[in-house]
């Protein structure tokens, strides 16, 4: 906490302070109420559970409706096994029909999950293998229309008598339920030229009369990001103009839709030039045209983290949404009434390194909706003084803004991965993303999750552990308080081997948070 931070949350301690204790004593009772771990396997639940043979990570997670029945949906990189991926102890050989796009569902809050299945490669459209980088989302306007996003390899990448070692992809697909994320059948899939794309990002439209679906993927082929787009989500979907021209774009990109202001907003990692860093640069969509991109973030990092005696790879991981801004009190005055509203619809958070102490640490970001103002917001994460007890490293941020919901109220909240509690361990931090009366942007992290083991692989010297995660809003409890949803990866049964591409256990678990 710097010094101006400080003296400005001393002259607001009143009130945040009794919500910040609130906070810590929701939490530790959520917590507590866990008999060892917090939290529910979606997958390797039991014995008898088909994903116990396997490994599930990287997440993203949605809540979706069935007949008017709330569902909880977790989409991840799914090896559960079928006979289409073989491991050995150094490599690992890919046959036509192999998948590794695996979801689970659950019907009642979260307290239970339902394994769904693997989502089958399209033989009729040429694909012989779908490969992973999940991405979700729900039609806002039709709640039981649910799409997930895979990276897809055509024949000629996996030919029949398979292929051997490091993966490609010749495009992506997406998968469409229209019963909430309970069944899912292949939508489309499409390419182009063939290009290797990385990544996957899907966003709705939710303004009148628009049902537009996007799906974002990165072209590491000529290194810019491709935009597709579903008019209404029932009709194809086709590729529209790049959102960052010129620009050298590398990782994983990311989306988001403005309702109110009816713009598509995008977010992606480019190499800068006056710089000589790679850095996040944000554009929007307004009706069909792109606007200028904008420079929102500082270096980013992402490597391997030191987890013990382990390496963990971590992708430059960020995370964004669109949401409620804040409110502040005009400067030398006392009147309450006439707050004035803070550029802050636009919160992102982003994986960094410290220069003095080569820590990775998050930090954060606000912007205006319509992108005309953003500003480094150092005290929205572990930037270093910001905190006396993080002496590890921070990273695989989450940013979810709650909806606008009548009779409750709105809320930031954010997640990230540390080895602050335990240098061999891995534990989760939440918390609020809020601004004091006084416009000063604050954040207490929380216990989430109790420290637990990693079981990486062991590639590149540096193993995968699950690149990322992205959290959803899971509704509101029936006091009115939002509730979130975040799916991470689990070791918790214990690293029992590790091999160049595959280790043993590695699952998803989920926990709910307010």
């Amino acid at each position: 906490m710097t010094t101006r931070h400080r003296v400005e949350y001393q002259r607001d301690r009143s009130g945040h302070r009794n919500r910040c204790i609130r906070n810590l004593l929701l939490s530790a009772g959520i917590v507590a109420a866990c008999s060892c771990t917090p939290g529910v396997p979606v997958t390797g639940r039991s014995d008898d559970d088909p994903t116990l043979r396997g490994s599930q990570a990287e997440t993203a997670s949605i809540r979706a409706l069935a007949h008017e029945t709330p569902i909880l949906v977790v989409t991840y990189n799914d090896a559960t096994p079928d006979g289409k991926v073989i491991f050995t102890q150094t490599g690992r050989t890919v046959f036509p029909g192999a998948s590794l796009l695996g979801w689970s569902f659950s019907n009642d809050g979260g307290a239970t999950w339902k394994y769904g299945g693997k989502i089958k490669p399209p033989t009729e459209f040429g694909i012989a293998a779908l490969w992973g980088d999940p991405a979700i989302v729900t039609a806002k306007y039709s709640p039981n229309l649910v799409y997930i996003s895979a990276l897809a390899a055509d024949s000629q990448i996996v030919p029949p008598g398979g292929r051997s070692g490091d993966m490609a992809t010749s495009g992506a697909c997406i998968a469409r339920s229209t019963n909430g994320g309970i069944n899912f059948s292949i939508f489309q899939c499409f390419s182009a030229n063939r290009d290797f794309y990385d990544g996957a990002s899907l966003a709705t439209a939710g303004a009148p009369g628009d049902h537009r679906i996007f799906a974002a993927y990165t072209d590491t082929n000529l290194r810019h990001i491709d935009v597709w787009q579903s008019d209404d989500g029932l009709t194809p979907f086709h590729k529209i103009a790049d959102p960052f021209p010129g620009k050298s774009v590398s990782g994983h990109p990311r989306m988001a839709y403005d309702d109110q202001t009816g713009a598509l907003i995008i977010a992606a990692i480019a190499f800068n030039p006056a710089a000589g860093d790679s850095r996040i640069y944000m554009n929007r969509l307004v009706a069909n045209q792109w606007q200028t991109p904008k420079l929102v973030s500082q270096p980013i990092s992402g490597i391997s983290i030191p987890v013990g005696t382990q390496r963990v790879r971590t992708a430059s991981a960020f995370s964004f949404d669109v949401g409620n801004p804040s409110r502040k009190k005009p400067e030398n005055s006392a009147n309450m009434a006439s707050l004035l509203p803070v550029p802050d619809g636009i919160r992102l958070l982003y994986t960094t390194r410290d220069s003095a102490t080569l820590r990775f640490y998050v930090r954060g970001t606000a912007c205006a909706r319509d992108l005309s103002a953003c500003a480094d917001e150092p005290q929205w994460g572990t930037t270093p003084g910001n905190f006396s007890n993080t002496p590890g490293h921070q990273w695989n941020p989450t940013v979810r803004a709650s909806p606008s919901v009548a009779g409750a109220q709105a809320v930031w909240k954010a997640t990230y991965q540390t080895t602050d509690d335990q240098s061999d361990r891995v534990s989760i931090k939440q918390g609020t993303l809020i601004r004091s009366a006084f416009g000063v942007a604050e954040f207490l992290p929380l216990p989430l999750m109790t420290p637990r083991i990693v079981c990486p692989d062991l590639r590149n010297g540096g193993g995968y552990w699950g690149d990322y995660d992205e959290s959803a809003n899971a509704g509101v409890d029936r006091n009115g308080a939002q509730l979130f949803l975040l799916a991470f990866s689990d070791s918790s049964r214990g690293c029992v081997s590790q091999k160049s591409f595959s280790s043993t256990h590695l699952h998803v678990r989920a926990v709910q948070f307010k």
